[in-house]
Parts: structure tokens; C-alpha cells; sequence
């Protein structure tokens, strides 16, 4: 995980508690939770979601409803054109200080829910008669896609990964004739939407970031290998990854963006799975709001 909270020498950032009362937290520490709350998500392990929830609350990480944001950033920057509903919505409070002058930092989280669009699930089977080695038959492939066309690599699950567990007499050259499978995969987005406070006591916002976690469940039933296909292993196993795109929340960026009255935007757009011999699983498209009028 690109550490975000590496600054130049004049640059530093305080993560402020529910309080306001500065803390040792890093933001960098903040995103490592965030990160395994949403596998956790992903993989529907809703007691440790819950448990990482309870975390970031220790750490000043606020849950807000979207009229108490309202009154924060003013009503026209909330859910006015809403692409994302169904969120959770939280603040994070900083003070950041580069150049010898300090600033009001502002984090507006957006996080998935079940009945959110942040998150978004499916089932796929697909089937390969195509022979080749073990080594190099694919049996499951993730890819992020940032805005830019950054590609972000995930897992490549090769059928000899995925099934030597089981079948200790396979080689990573031994030919696979054939493979059935399933997949159930599922999706979630977080956005941090970063405002600076101006002069005047509003929140201006510069920064956009979202990254994405994936899992994908494969369900091998039948898996054959060996001379014309005479051996057969079956196995199920899950992997997960999350993609995060450069410079991801970061505060130096986003004050840039601030100071220059540039926005800043650093956002996955895409997750592509695809399975065995290649072929396409899905390419789950994300709603990748750039402000918070989009969340609902």
C-alpha cells in the first residue's frame, strides 16, 4: 500500500479524534482498516466488518447522516445529480501544515452497504475444453482500471494454483483437458472526497480518490488432467484483492488541487474478472462518483 502520509519535511498531518482533539493516528493508518473492512466486506464476514468499524470510531472516523453533511459543506453539495445511494457516509477531521501554515483538512467517506450500488454481485459459470499446462491455464484473473487507463493487477490463478492442494500428483507442466466452474464475485467501492477549510470557514473541496475490493469464489466441480484427460480434482477456494489507485488520499495532492483550484481526481473505474482459458467472468463497471452531489 503506497504510504500517503509521506510528506516532505515541512509537511505534516494530525488526524483529529471525535473531539477534536489531535491523536497519533496516520491516515495511512486509517485507509489499512478501511482496506480490511472492505474485504472483509466482500467476502460477507460481517462480524469482522463490524469489529474494523468499531476501530475507525476509536479512531475519529465519524458516521454522519446526509443532512448533518448538509449542514457541513452546504445543501447543494449533497446528493443533488445522486449516482451512488445507499451509502454509508463519514468524516474524518485533520490538520495538515506545509509551508508553516496549518490547515483544516475534511475527509467525507463514502463506504458500501449491501442495498448500496457501491457494492455489486453476480454469479458466472463458464466451461474450457482447451488443453494446455497446468502452469498456464488460467483459471481466474482480476484487473483494476483507474480513470487514466492504469491498469492495477489483482490475482492470476493459474489451474495448477489453484488445484495442486488437492492433487498432489499434478506438475506444473502436466496438461489440463478440461475445466467446469462457477464464480460468485463480489464488488465494493469507498470514496474520499477531500475538502480544505478557506479562509472564509468554507469547505472547499479538491480531491476525489476511490479504490475498489474484489472476491471472487471459485467452485471447481470437475478439473481434468493428465494423459486424454484420465484424472479428475474438484476444489473451491476464494481470493480477494483490492485496488487502489496512485497517490490514493493523498492530503499533499489534494492541497494542490487547493491552492492551484485544480481538482484532483484519482478513481477506479473498473474491475475485469475473467476465468478460465480467458474467458470473461464480468468487467464490473463502478459508479466512481467525483463529489459527494453524486451520494445519496
Amino acid at each position: 500500500m503506497q504510504n500517503v502520509s509521506a510528506f516532505s519535511n515541512d509537511e505534516k498531518e494530525i488526524v483529529l479524534d471525535s473531539n477534536g482533539d489531535e491523536t497519533n493516528t496516520t491516515i495511512d493508518e486509517i485507509n489499512a482498516i478501511i482496506d480490511l473492512q472492505n474485504e472483509a466486506f466482500v467476502e460477507e464476514n460481517f462480524s469482522s466488518v463490524k469489529e474494523y468499524e468499531n476501530q475507525l470510531n476509536s479512531l475519529g472516523v465519524q458516521t454522519v447522516t446526509g443532512s448533518e453533511l448538509a449542514k457541513i459543506i452546504g445543501e447543494d453539495q449533497v446528493g443533488g445529480i445522486a449516482k451512488v445511494k445507499g451509502a454509508t457516509m463519514k468524516t474524518v477531521y485533520s490538520k495538515y501544515t506545509t509551508g508553516g501554515k496549518t490547515y483544516d483538512v475534511m475527509r467525507v467517506l463514502a463506504t458500501p452497504t449491501t442495498s448500496s450500488n457501491l457494492y455489486k454481485t453476480g454469479v458466472t459459470a463458464l466451461k474450457s475444453n482447451t488443453s494446455a499446462q497446468a502452469k498456464t491455464f488460467s483459471v481466474l484473473k482480476t484487473i483494476g482500471k483507474t480513470v487514466a487507463g492504469e491498469s492495477k493487477a489483482g490475482k492470476a490463478i493459474s489451474a495448477y494454483d489453484f488445484i495442486k492442494s488437492v492433487a498432489s500428483d499434478i506438475s506444473s507442466t502436466t496438461t489440463v483437458t478440461s475445466i467446469s466452474s462457477s464464480y460468485t464475485w463480489n464488488t465494493a467501492e469507498t470514496c474520499s472526497f477531500v475538502y480544505f477549510k478557506s479562509p472564509s470557514g468554507l469547505w472547499v473541496h479538491s480531491a476525489s480518490y476511490t479504490k475498489a475490493s474484489c472476491t471472487a469464489t471459485v467452485v471447481v466441480p470437475t478439473l481434468k488432467y493428465g494423459a486424454n484427460g484420465a484424472k479428475t480434482a474438484h476444489r473451491i477456494a476464494t481470493y480477494t484483492s483490492t485496488f487502489t489507485p496512485a497517490y490514493y488520499d493523498s492530503t499533499s495532492k489534494a492541497y494542490a488541487g487547493y491552492k492551484g483550484s485544480t481538482y484532483i481526481s484519482q478513481r477506479i473505474k473498473s474491475v475485469n474478472i475473467t476465468g478460465v482459458s480467458g474467458k470473461t467472468v464480468k468487467n464490473v463497471v463502478l459508479t466512481c462518483p467525483y463529489n459527494t452531489t453524486m451520494v445519496n
